[in-house]
């Protein structure tokens, strides 16, 4: 019994647990507990321990404020001034605002046709320029095969000159909606969206600019389906990994008139949560989409397929074309498609932000081809001329980076500890370590009382 007692002291268990405590906290350099246990006026020691709850409280509250703040992934932008001695071109999508060219439709509906009379050709003269031209009989064309409709659109060499390398020619037809329930051929200059060459480059001048590049394009006035309609050609400058509707994001251009196109481009990029698609498609022996807007059309595009299995004209991926879908399509083909806006979401969820991405912004001034025309009607070229310049090849680079890093957010946070409790991290190790003495000297002496018991 004697040997126990001995043994009892020497471990300290002749001390409650409560008494330990005090001790151990008294003994360490937590000023903040300390100051509380060794006050002996009783007032003064509630109002300390009130204050250090309270502090202790807004001390909490700010640490949860603000790693609520760091889980919302907050980022900080910096900018510099890129100047490259290469840079990538963009790439330039054209359509004819009228897609249906009338020899075609003609040619392919006879019947629906005729010969225009001399009165007719007196009013629209830019219509009877040869002595096969024909009209149509009905003012409305009612064709509900959009692949039909789509086969009698205009070419690419309808529109501009072609050249012997087909890398400097344009990529088409590539369908797109001027309407719900019609569809045009656009044709895109350096596309790259689902191609396994590099985009096109372009090298800087001496004089810090990029060479511009000039189309001519030729509207097609005498081909117009109505002669009432509007001629002219939809443009879109954008990048070469995606692909756009210049119907809907483009620019109209006139017959006769000139168009300067200033050109400038900056690029962002995104340091987490993003996709670099160029190494992607490097893996993928350099095939498939190189932006995150490809990805999602691309989603777009398959599931419809697979819903349907037809081909939606309304999405931009290419994709072969023919059995285009019908806008009054309706039903579908397999049960995945009972819910395909969920699974077109859980799709684009996967395309994630690119990691570097240019953008390309431009201004238009415009202006006649011909200033010295005198009558508009018969002597001033109806060509479409458009001069693309690039004055300022300075690229403006905005990264777009963490603003906490692992350490920063432990500093934020032992900050937060020395103002509002008044430690540091080194104490708030002591105090784990008090934490484990006490918690260690409670369990020796439950176990020290069980063998009191015993014996």
């Amino acid at each position: 019994m004697s040997n126990d007692l001995t043994n009892n002291k020497a471990h300290g268990l002749h001390a409650s647990v409560t008494d330990y405590a005090s001790e151990v906290f008294e003994e360490s350099s937590v000023c903040a507990v300390s100051a509380i246990l060794t006050n002996d006026s009783k007032p003064r020691k509630i109002f300390r321990s009130v204050v250090f709850v309270i502090f202790t409280v807004l001390f909490l509250y700010q640490c949860i404020a603000f790693l609520y703040y760091v889980l919302q992934r907050p980022s900080v932008a910096e900018i510099e001034i890129l100047r490259p001695e290469t840079f990538v071109s963009p790439a330039y999508t054209f359509c004819n605002f009228n897609p249906i060219k009338r020899s075609k439709f003609c040619a392919k509906y006879p019947n629906n046709c005729t010969k225009p009379n001399e009165k007719w050709c007196d009013k629209n003269p830019r219509f009877c320029g040869t002595p096969d031209t024909q009209i149509l009989k009905e003012e409305v064309i009612s064709i509900d095969d959009l692949e039909e409709l789509f086969h009698l659109n205009h070419e690419a060499e309808d529109m501009v000159r072609l050249v012997d390398d087909e890398d400097y020619n344009p990529v088409g037809p590539l369908p797109r909606y001027p309407s719900e329930y019609n569809i045009a051929a656009c044709f895109t200059y350096y596309d790259r969206v689902d191609s396994p060459q590099d985009p096109k480059t372009e090298k800087r001048t001496p004089l810090g600019t990029g060479i511009s590049e000039i189309f001519t394009f030729d509207p097609q006035e005498n081909e117009l389906i109505y002669p009432e309609a509007r001629a002219g050609i939809m443009f879109e400058v954008h990048s070469p990994f995606e692909a756009v509707n210049p119907f809907d994001t483009g620019y109209f251009m006139k017959p006769g008139h000139l168009y300067r196109i200033t050109v400038k481009m900056t690029q962002e990029e995104l340091q987490t949560e993003c996709v670099n698609y160029t190494e992607v498609w490097l893996k993928n022996n350099k095939t498939g989409y190189r932006s995150q807007d490809a990805c999602e059309q691309k989603c777009i595009g398959d599931i419809v397929m697979e819903c349907l299995n037809c081909t939606d004209p309304l999405t931009l991926y290419p994709y072969p074309n023919e059995n285009f879908c019908n806008p009054k399509i309706e039903g579908k083909n397999t049960e995945m498609c009972d819910y395909p806006e969920y699974i077109i979401a859980e799709c684009i969820k996967g395309c994630k932000d690119d990691c570097v991405k240019t953008k390309f912004s431009y201004e238009i001034k415009e202006s006649f081809l011909n200033r010295y025309s005198l009558s508009t009607e018969k002597n001033e070229s109806r060509q479409i001329r458009v001069r693309i310049d690039f004055p300022d090849v300075d690229i403006q680079k905005t990264t777009h980076k963490p603003q906490f890093k692992v350490l920063e957010i432990f500093s934020f946070i032992g900050g937060f500890l020395a103002f509002w409790i008044g430690l540091s991290m080194v104490q708030v190790v002591e105090i784990f370590d008090c934490i484990f003495q006490i918690v260690k000297h409670f369990f020796i002496k439950r176990a020290a009382r069980s063998e009191g018991t015993v014996a």
